[in-house]
């Protein structure tokens, strides 16, 4: 999958890498293309990724407080 190609270079640069991943289809899991609205088969690996997401945003906060501050 590309995602994995995309990982290894990514350490490098600083940026974190979530380790779920969802194969998600734009003609399957989106209304008109716009509304999303996943298969139940993909519910819950959404759910998990959005956690893993959030748990990023919460530990990574305080570096971004200290960058602001020391601009």
């Amino acid at each position: 999958m590309a995602v994995q190609k995309l990982r290894a270079p990514a350490g490098p640069l600083r940026m974190a890498d979530i380790g779920p991943q969802v194969a998600l289809s734009l003609r399957e899991d989106f209304e008109a293309f716009a509304d999303f609205r996943p298969q139940e088969l993909h519910v819950a690996e959404v759910h998990g990724l959005v956690d893993e997401l959030l748990a990023w945003a919460q530990a990574l906060g305080p570096l971004r407080a200290a960058s602001r501050a020391a601009a």
